[in-house]
């Protein structure tokens, strides 16, 4: 992958040669024509406030949005010094963000993850937020969550991120449990010709590139690529050691480092590191393309066609490897997205597809894919009233069969083809008269398997009060939509001798018939905003969530005359425990002038888990513990209960100096490898962490900036999940132009 970094570099000449040899000196820069309908709308600054379109599936003020939404624009990003999409979500209040290796994260909307506590990784993931691109889903149906590190696009292809929180099934579809991360792709800005690009190297094997090259030959037409490439190197040579309990360098000391055994040979040591992890001290590797296309040729029409690719290799937790948190994943993706508008009438067809190894070396990690996904809406105005009748459907399928032939060895995961479809007719009615603004919109989803429905819904009153005042309560219910792990998993391992007459094999089941975890939520907020000086934003919320799933273990002892054979086993099934959390998030914001602006936020919040109980065994392996024994977990910190964050943004002559923070307070994880291990469960306390950026830049020419960037001025070096890396500091400088 080393070649790319070099190919990036070709890419800038390419584009600046482009934009010398052709572009017309007397074309002035104008603003592109966008429908109002559009909602990949430019976004505008004013008196109410940034235009955004998450919130109602509509171009509209944020001021006006009737959910508790957030936004931050690509200049915003830059200017903070965010090295990637994932890094930059620290800019928006709500967002729990934390580092697990260097460039890769664990992202949640509000918490709620980690749930049942003791869980693996797949249920700690952030499977319960639902994550766009330009309307286009990116959701990870074969274990829930989103693979960042995988995104085709980085900042430079980006207009702006749209932050929704709170449950968002009822307009999105399930997994918009806890929120909606939309990311919105730029449009050229002006006719003719134009190029740009960002080039940065620092410490800790920081290498971040990105340049493109786009032509407007008018209003209605252009046409764009881009490329990116990123590189992050690990901040140590160590890995945690889930059996020794300690971290280890495993290339001196192994321990819990397995063994691979192919036919009558056997891999072990440093070669099987090296399985594990081909690039031992890189977290991260990876580049994208993408080509944008749009034609609009009247207020009515628009036709918007983007199709790229990504390869990328990273390091973070995802597989239950057992041995330590982290995975090696390498992932070769590409997607064809196609939108139309026809008056007032939209339409969206998407097709994902690639081979992925989330878990390198792990239990059935890899598999090729495809997911196809169809939306259709319709606007009915009728005076007061706007009526918008949807449907969508989406179509996941997931084959890991050729990668495992070798039955006698090694299964894979499902071990075979599977496939998910939902059906998801909606229907949302918006009334409004004068200040008062109604909203009831119900989305009915039908699974293929489980084979079931799922109503979500959401019940939305606003009252705004002299232009300045908006006061907002929402009422709403949420579904989490299955996956493939969940429901398809099929997994055994090869019989292997642990005694002289005792042997041992592992399997995974999945559960065709899981209920699906839902969730109701109340908000109450209210916004302020006098002009573009001063705004407040503020909303109370509570969550009440159910029907967690859980894996449930297993061992059981099979005598036969000359040997006893031990099955331990996995089992995916309902359990009991509630999830309830209760918290504020409050966003200040205030602009001193159009030189110096401040904003600060955070959220705090309770988190309790009901009906829990602390074992994840079944009744029948360890008769002393009874899954019906229920107990309550208050104040459960596998969430922060504190987090938020600031950003200072001075600029004068030439100079922007920018400093933002993101902070969090302590946290207590414990995962379902110490079940594995038949021990107690350990406790995994993540300090409370303020992480101080610094970035600087010179802009001597309108078309360049020279910057400087610190991340992490504090040194502040303790790991932030599950033992997994510790990050310490980052210094960077780079060079943007655009022309």
């Amino acid at each position: 992958m080393f070649l790319y970094r070099y190919l990036i570099v070709l890419f800038f000449l390419f584009v600046f040669l482009v934009k010398e040899g052709y572009a017309q000196t007397d074309t002035l820069p104008k603003l592109l024509e966008t429908p109002v309908q559009s909602i990949l709308k430019l976004p505008v600054r004013g008196l109410r406030g940034l235009e955004i379109v998450s919130a109602s599936k509509k171009s509209e003020s944020i001021f006006d949005a009737p959910v508790a939404i957030a936004a931050i624009t690509r200049e915003e990003i830059q200017q903070a010094g965010a090295l990637s999409i994932m890094e930059a979500l620290r800019l928006l209040p709500g967002m729990i963000v934390r580092e697990v290796s260097s460039g890769n994260y664990d992202i949640n909307v509000r918490g709620l993850n980690n749930m049942p506590p003791g869980s693996d990784f797949y249920a700690a993931d952030n499977s319960n937020t639902l994550v766009m691109i330009d309307n286009r889903p990116i959701y990870n149906y074969f274990s829930g969550g989103t693979f960042w590190e995988a995104l085709p696009i980085d900042i430079h292809d980006i207009e702006r991120i749209e932050l929704v929180r709170g449950a968002s099934s009822a307009l999105y579809g399930s997994n918009a449990v806890t929120g909606v991360i939309h990311i919105i792709t730029r449009k050229l800005n002006r006719e003719g010709f134009s190029t740009s690009g960002n080039l940065e190297y620092g410490s800790l094997g920081t290498v971040r590139a990105s340049a493109s090259g786009g032509y407007a030959p008018s209003p209605k037409l252009q046409v764009m690529a881009s490329f990116n490439y990123t590189q992050r190197k690990r901040t140590t040579d160590e890995f945690y050691s889930l059996v020794s309990q300690r971290y280890l360098n495993p290339i001196n000391s192994a321990v819990g480092i397995p063994s691979y055994q192919i036919g009558s040979s056997v891999i072990k040591g440093y070669e099987s590191v090296l399985r594990k992890y081909p690039q031992l001290d890189v977290s991260m590797d990876r580049y994208g393309f993408n080509t944008f296309f749009n034609y609009t040729p009247n207020t009515n029409v628009s036709i918007d066609a983007t199709l790229g690719l990504e390869d990328s290799y990273s390091v973070r937790t995802f597989a239950e490897n057992r041995y330590t948190p982290l995975s090696a994943m390498t992932s070769q993706t590409k997607y064809i997205d196609l939108r139309s508008r026809l008056k007032d009438g939209d339409i969206q067809l998407s097709y994902w597809f690639g081979k992925q190894r989330p878990g390198i070396e792990a239990i059935g990690a890899a598999y090729d894919f495809g997911v196809l996904d169809l939306q259709a809406d319709y606007n009915l105005t009728w005076k007061r009233f706007n009526l918008k009748p949807s449907f969508s459907y989406r179509n996941s399928i997931y084959d890991d069969s050729k990668y495992f032939t070798n039955q006698d060895v090694e299964t894979g995961l499902i071990s075979g083809r599977k496939g998910i479809s939902i059906i998801s007719p909606s229907m949302r009615l918006d009334y409004t008269h004068k200040n008062l603004r109604l909203i009831a919109a119900a989305l009915y989803s039908k699974f293929s398997t489980p084979d079931a429905g799922y109503l979500s819904y959401q019940l939305i009153g606003t009252y705004k009060v002299k232009e300045k005042h908006i006061f907002r309560a929402v009422y709403a219910q949420a579904n989490r939509g299955a996956f493939i792990t969940q429901i398809f998993a099929n997994y055994r391992s090869a019989l292997r001798q642990t005694s002289a007459t005792t042997f041992t094999y592992d399997m995974v089941s999945g559960n065709e018939n899981l209920t699906l975890m839902t969730s109701k939520s109340v908000e109450i907020g209210y916004r302020f905003q006098a002009q573009d000086k001063l705004s407040i934003d503020v909303d109370f919320f509570r969550s009440d969530a159910k029907d967690y799933g859980a894996l449930i273990a297993r061992v059981d002892n099979i005598n036969e005359p000359t040997r006893r054979i031990q099955r331990r086993a996995l089992f995916q099934t309902k359990i009991p425990a509630r999830g309830i959390q209760r918290g504020v998030t409050l966003t200040f914001a205030y602009n001193f002038s159009s030189k110096l602006q401040t904003r600060l936020f955070f959220t705090l919040q309770q988190t309790e888990v009901k009906d829990y109980s602390p074992s994840n065994f079944d009744v029948s392996f360890n008769p002393t513990i009874n899954y019906l024994v229920l107990s309550n977990i208050d104040n459960y910190k596998g969430t922060p209960r504190l987090y938020g964050g600031f950003v200072f943004n001075y600029a004068i002559n030439k100079f922007n100096i920018n400093l933002n923070g993101y902070y969090f307070d302590q946290q207590e994880l414990t995962h379902i490898s110490d079940s594995f291990l038949n021990r107690p469960s350990i406790r995994c306390i993540i300090e409370s962490k303020l992480l101080l950026n610094l970035k600087v830049g010179y802009r001597p020419f309108k078309q360049f900036l020279f910057y400087a960037n610190v991340r992490n001025i504090l040194q502040q070096d303790t790991f932030e999940y599950y033992f997994t890396d510790r990050v310490g500091s980052t210094v960077s400088g780079g060079i943007n132009y655009d022309f």
